[in-house]
């Protein structure tokens, strides 16, 4: 009778300890559709770690634009599990049990108290924490949009495909997508707000042994397919590419550094990218804006002019870039000094690198142009002006269609106008602002009475948070001055661009972008347009959507230079090169573009 009961105890004890290993865990992934009964379903993720018996919870729904959201209260019970997640603006209890073995979360949702929807999640595995998995990655940049760096994790197992993908951007990682192969491409939806569909198209298997190590991928999104390249990633290389415009190596055309004796003296640092090929090519000089850069127009990290170079070579255009003078290869004449440089110095040196870019070999002299960034613009277009036959075009980029101190006094009112201040103290800053310019413009105004109204100027502008007066101190006004009190920028408030518009006798091309505060489109274009056409020129003007004074996109919003991994929009740059193709080589014109 003893061992019958010391039997049947030991029995129910393995049954119990059986019992207990059997119990599922929720730690771990868990993904699959959220299905909302007066909504669309949902994809989302649920994230599950179990920290010394604290539950770290988060939760993503990459179409409602929510990544790794923690979820602050939730009810863990064996196979019971129940999680309130905050929603929009309310908390809704998801509550489930796990069922299949512990790999699926299946229940309800509620909302006060009322059911709105169900949910069934599935167990996944991190892909990149398979040893067979493979990493690729690429930088996508979408017209409008900054550059997106792009992490795709893959794995085919005899199941067939598996994949997470990291948008950094986004603030999104190791999110599941769903991946089908289709003959030598594989397709990977991503269900962002915007639906994503990415295409990865290669010859050989990506899983074999000898899988390239580039692949051509395409980018579906809003009706727009943009192509790019994405390279299968090796643990410990960095991965994300701080300019992916930057010119990178092989490249398939010609760079050659050179030093051009000017006339009258001094050498010119220069580069002149050139396509590869027999044959003549067109070209254009690049002018960076206001004087004092390098070659390649160097700001906030972008080299500006190395990859409108890249960009024209792939083209099939060839270009020169060059150091203003006093800066990296360029020397200054005799007997001058930078802080004497104003714009005349530059449509001088210009105006020689226009003729000397046309005795190259390999550029058509007869299709020789100048393109200006900015106060370059300004340039570009005096320089065209008295060189009829060595200039056969100009293209003007966020270039003044009024005289500076126009555009100057109208950026300032939109800057004020829009700022959150005190009506009345912004107006104020305003007089003081438009009184400097108008001392800074006149000839024959002294640096006297320049710093006196730089200090008036100064005294409004620190009263516009509080209407207080700040103390104004002479270091302050004295860094002002370098600005106002110079020789060049005196001179730019005064030019016209209106007066030599007009006299251009070879087509024209000005583009602009909406975001642009410092040179306002609606001020610009109409104006340039207008004067050119006075004389019947040939003008063309394009407006860019959603790009900055440097025609980087800024995605609906303002934002620093530096923060910008585009440094030029692909909209610009492909609107460029096809008008310059359709006024040099009208049958290459409509040729697809390789941006890089």
């Amino acid at each position: 009778m003893n061992f019958l009961v010391l039997l049947l105890t030991c029995i129910a004890w393995t049954a119990d300890v059986a019992g207990v290993q059997e119990t599922p865990s929720f730690e771990g992934r868990w993904y699959g559709m959220a299905h909302m009964e007066d909504g669309p379903s949902v994809a989302t993720l649920v994230e599950a770690e179990d920290v010394k018996g604290d539950w770290v919870l988060r939760i993503t729904q990459l179409v409602d634009n929510r990544n790794h959201q923690p979820v602050l209260n939730s009810q863990i019970h064996g196979s019971s599990v129940t999680i309130k997640p905050h929603i929009g603006d309310v908390i809704q209890e998801w509550t489930g049990e796990l069922v299949d073995s512990g790999n699926t979360y299946r229940g309800e949702i509620k909302e006060d108290r009322a059911t709105i929807g169900s949910f069934e999640l599935d167990r996944v595995q991190s892909v990149s924490d398979i040893p067979t998995s493979r990493t690729w990655v690429g930088d996508i940049i979408v017209p409008g949009h900054d550059f997106e760096h792009v992490r795709l994790h893959l794995v085919k197992t005899p199941e067939g495909w598996s994949g997470d993908v990291d948008l950094p951007s986004r603030h999104c990682s190791a999110y599941p997508v769903n991946v089908e192969e289709e003959g030598a491409t594989l397709q990977i939806d991503i269900p962002t707000q915007s639906p994503i569909q990415l295409k990865l198209i290669s010859p050989q298997p990506l899983q074999a042994n000898d899988a390239p190590q580039e692949v051509m991928a395409s980018w579906e999104q809003a009706g727009t397919t943009t192509t790019f390249l994405m390279e299968q990633w090796q643990g410990g290389q960095a991965n994300v590419l701080g300019r992916p415009q930057e010119p990178r190596g092989p490249l398939p055309y010609e760079t050659q550094l050179d030093v051009a004796l000017h006339p009258i003296g001094h050498e010119i640092g220069v580069t002149i990218t050139k396509p590869r090929g027999e044959g003549d090519h067109p070209a254009v000089v690049l002018v960076s804006g206001a004087g004092g850069r390098d070659r390649d127009d160097r700001d906030h990290g972008h080299r500006y002019q190395a990859v409108w170079a890249d960009v024209l070579a792939r083209r099939g255009i060839a270009s020169l870039r060059f150091d203003d003078r006093g800066i990296g290869s360029t020397r200054l004449p005799e007997g001058t000094s930078i802080d004497d440089l104003t714009a005349k110095d530059q449509v001088i040196d210009v105006r020689f690198l226009a003729e000397w870019l046309g005795q190259q070999p390999g550029i058509d002299g007869s299709k020789v142009g100048v393109l200006g960034w900015g106060d370059g613009g300004l340039v570009a277009m005096r320089v065209a002006m008295g060189m009829y036959r060595e200039v056969s075009f100009v293209v003007l980029l966020s270039t003044p269609g009024l005289p500076g101190i126009d555009m100057a006094k109208e950026s300032m009112r939109r800057l004020l106008k829009d700022a959150p201040v005190n009506s009345n103290r912004a107006r104020a800053v305003l007089i003081a602002y438009g009184i400097l310019l108008d001392v800074a413009a006149d000839p024959e105004a002294s640096d006297t009475e320049i710093r006196e109204v730089v200090r008036r100027y100064l005294v409004a502008r620190s009263k516009l948070p509080t209407g207080t007066a700040k103390p104004i101190s002479d270091q302050a006004v004295e860094h002002d001055m370098q600005r106002f009190a110079s020789p060049a920028f005196r001179q730019s408030l005064r030019f016209d661009p209106r007066q030599i518009l007009p006299r251009l006798r070879c087509p024209v091309l000005a583009v602009g972008g909406t975001e642009d505060r410092g040179t306002p489109v609606d001020l610009s274009l109409p104006h340039i347009e207008a004067a050119v056409q006075r004389t019947g020129g040939d003008v063309t003007v394009i407006e860019i959507a959603n790009v900055n004074h440097r025609l980087q996109p800024v995605d609906d919003k303002l934002q620093g230079n530096q923060f910008i991994r585009a440094t030029v929009d692909p909209r610009a740059l492909r609107a460029v090169t096809d008008w310059i193709l359709s006024v040099t080589q009208p049958t290459q014109a409509s040729e697809a573009m390789t941006t890089p």
